[in-house]
């Protein structure tokens, strides 16, 4: 995740330091994307490898005092919640000249984080989503009653992990039955799958203010296309309002055209990995997150993106996919 922001602040003329995992990759130790990467161990900061908010100890916020005052930075931007959740629950040993870009605070993260929670939001505030259902252990999973096919997930991994698409009642009940899922301990989200495309609204507010958006279709590796949806928007707007959202947030809504018919699925708590094509469109999320770490979010103009195709250049290309090929994946347990 951190490697889309770090391309936009090398086109807005910054090349910053980087506090990071322990890497072996050259792209981040040339010199190439930030002017200095400082790697640590993931083990000796707390960090617990879990598939549902990995975090690090006290002691990572530690580590962070100890950089910042060697460096003197004027912000720190938080990349995804990993990190954002342990500066979150130890804020109090944060030195207090640490200026940091908007996140959540720790009930908030969780909460939003749980899909089932957050279905239960979308429920009360009268946001449309698929029909849901979660499987706690307390029902059989071939007698729910949704209409198949049906989309199930874990109500609090990311990146995609745990989610299967499953045509019959019976075919869920195998999943069930070979994954070896223990329902009581972690239940499963189930829901209605709809037909259509994803759509996905990057916003990023400020105690409960929507400051930017910007939202598109994935139309295939490497392309997107931006659009505007007044009505898809409006229902964002009122769940950064009532949320009293803070920060980047990535909202993944399900769109029907053939039936006019939109769903809402979840929210990711942190910057997309899309950043990169929402900053190609016109719109700079991370300029607004640096500026409202240092007070100033007023001085940003925030304009829509027209509707249009983004398609990343063959270098940025080349440069992502080096990326991926030579970063060290977490492990989860």
């Amino acid at each position: 995740m951190t490697f889309p922001i770090i391309r936009v602040l090398n086109r807005m003329g910054i090349r910053p330091d980087v506090l990071g995992p322990e890497k072996r990759s050259l792209l981040w130790s040339s010199g190439l994307l930030c002017k200095r990467y400082i790697g640590y161990p993931l083990d000796d900061f707390g960090y617990d490898h879990n598939p549902a908010i990995s975090s690090f100890s006290d002691a990572f916020v530690d580590l962070l005092n100890e950089v910042h005052r060697h460096g003197g930075y004027d912000v720190v931007l938080p990349v995804d919640y990993t990190v954002m959740l342990p500066l979150s629950v130890h804020h109090e040993r944060l030195a207090p000249a640490i200026r940091l870009t908007p996140f959540l605070d720790e009930p908030k993260l969780r909460a939003l984080n749980d899909k089932w929670q957050f279905s239960r939001l979308l429920l009360d505030l009268g946001i449309p989503q698929p029909q849901t259902r979660l499987l706690d252990g307390h029902q059989d999973p071939a007698a729910i009653d949704l209409p198949f096919p049906v989309i199930v997930k874990p109500t609090n991994r990311g990146g995609g992990s745990g989610i299967r698409t499953l045509q019959t009642p019976e075919a869920l009940a195998q999943h069930v039955r070979d994954a070896g899922l223990d329902l009581t301990r972690s239940p499963l989200l189930c829901q209605q799958w709809l037909p259509g495309r994803d759509l996905q609204v990057f916003v990023l507010a400020t105690h409960g203010r929507l400051r930017a958006w910007s939202m598109c279709y994935m139309d295939r590796s490497g392309a997107r296309e931006f659009v505007t949806d007044a009505h898809v928007l409006g229902h964002c707007e009122r769940l950064v309002a009532e949320t009293q959202y803070h920060g980047p947030g990535l909202v993944d809504v399900r769109y029907d055209p053939t039936a006019s018919r939109i769903g809402f699925l979840e929210i990711n708590l942190r910057f997309p990995a899309s950043t990169f094509y929402h900053y190609l469109a016109g719109v700079n999320h991370v300029e607004l997150a640096l500026l409202a770490g240092l007070g100033e979010a007023d001085a940003f103009a925030f304009a829509p993106t027209a509707a249009r195709h983004v398609t990343r250049s063959a270098s940025e290309a080349l440069l992502s996919k080096l990326n991926q090929l030579t970063a060290r994946p977490h492990r989860f347990a």
